[in-house]
Formats: structure tokens, sequence, C-alpha cells
């Protein structure tokens, strides 16, 4: 299994600071990429996405090679234990005030990867298949109207027009009891991975995504591909923070 990764965390042109943190790191028998967007707007939002990638960082930095031999489950359920201690971790920097961030950790290993996500930033899967490439959001955004009571009594006009559209409703350091999205799958030659903060899917139009979906898949540098993605975000006035990291598997 070869893996290759690159990615990038800007603050963009109206942000007074970068509140967005990435980790990036392979070895010969597995990869960890990470990707947080501290709670704008809240107390110490950049320190609270810099601690989880800390700690995921420092978990990957101690795994042996006998331990990415372990039972993947294990795995799974130490990477999870990180991050819902770094939830402790960060109420405990913020006290009484708000603090939070999202995060979404791919871990590969073996013949198998794990998305472990909380808030909305976002991991899509892309793979070469039958009709053309096939991408996927591997996990649901933790947003005000993707709660199932919302959908049901609002409709979705209702929704986008109400003023909690797009709140985030849960994140890393603002639960008292941390519950992520795990997603689970089987690694095949060919596909590919993308995680990103809000900064660049809704600031990137949809149709120059999938382009740089597809020439990553279609064997296109990487460093090349997501440098004119950013570049897009940029051409749209870049207004947030934005970070993006993507992986192949050859």
């Amino acid at each position: 299994m070869i893996i290759e990764i690159d990615g990038f965390c800007e603050k963009g042109l109206y942000r007074e600071d970068n509140q967005d943190c990435i980790y990036a790191a392979r070895r010969e028998d597995g990869a960890i990429a990470v990707v947080a967007d501290g709670m704008g707007g809240h107390a110490e939002g950049g320190k609270a996405s810099a601690l989880v990638c800390s700690c995921i960082q420092e978990w990957w930095e101690a795994l042996s090679d006998n331990s990415m031999s372990k039972d993947f489950e294990e795995l799974v359920y130490d990477l999870e234990s990180v991050i819902k201690r770094a939830n402790q971790d960060i109420q405990k920097l913020a006290g009484n005030a708000i603090c939070g961030t999202t995060v979404a950790a791919l871990l590969l290993t073996g013949k198998q990867w794990v998305l472990i996500s909380v808030g909305d930033s976002r991991s899509y899967q892309a793979r070469r298949g039958l009709w053309g490439i096939n991408i996927r959001q591997l996990a649901p955004d933790d947003v005000w109207e993707q709660q199932g009571e919302i959908k049901r009594r609002l409709t979705k006009k209702e929704r986008e027009n109400h003023p909690d559209y797009g709140k985030l409703i849960r994140a890393v350091g603002a639960e008292k009891i941390l519950s992520c999205h795990v997603v689970k799958g089987s690694i095949r030659s060919g596909m590919a991975f993308f995680l990103c903060s809000d900064g660049i899917y809704r600031y990137c139009a949809e149709l120059v995504m999938k382009r740089a979906f597809a020439q990553i898949i279609g064997g296109k540098e990487i460093k090349e591909t997501i440098e004119q993605l950013k570049k897009a975000v940029y051409e749209y006035g870049a207004p947030d923070n934005l970070s993006l990291i993507a992986v192949r598997v050859k």
C-alpha cells in the first residue's frame, strides 16, 4: 500500500487569525490525517483545534509497529478515546467559556480505514466506478438543520430561511459527553479521501471540487490539484479560514 498525502491550512483574506489546524503523517503501514476547525466567535477556538491535533499527533507518534498491526477495532477505540480525552482537556482549558472545535480524523492501516468525525468539517471518499468517479460524503454535518426533528417539522425552504440554519450543534470541547460519527471501510487501490473545513466547501463550486477529485483519482500530482482548488476559494473571496488534506492510495 502506497499512501500519498498533501494539504494546506491558511487564514484566508478576512479573518484576523487562523483557528483551523491540520495534522498529517504516514508510515510504511498506515497514515493519519486530521482537520480541525475551532469554533469562530467563541473563546480560544484556535487553541481548541491545536489541542485536538496535538493529542492525535502524540498518540500517533507513540504507536509502535507492533501497535499498528494489532486488532483494527482496538485502534479505532484508541483513536476515539484520544478525541474524547481532548474534549475534556478543552473544557478544562476554557473554564466557564464556550470553547470547541470540529474534527475529522482519518486513519488508514492494513486493509482498513476509519473516519471519526465531530462537527461540520467534511470528509469525502472518491473512487473510480463503472460509470465514472463516485464521490460520497462520509459523515453528516452536525448542524441545526440536519437534526431529525427539524427535518420532520420544517420544509427545506423553511430550514434554509431559519436563523439557525448552518449552526453547529456538536463540537469537541463543547460536550459533557461527546458522541462521534465513526465510519469504516476497506482500503482499495485507487481510492482517495478529502478532509476539509467549511472554509473550503462553502466557498468552492461543487464542480471545482469534483474536478479536483477526478484529477487526483486519475493520477495527477496532489499538490498541483489542491493548489488549483485553493486558488478557486481565494478567487471567491476566501472569507473564512481554509484547510484541506488530500489522501490517495495506490
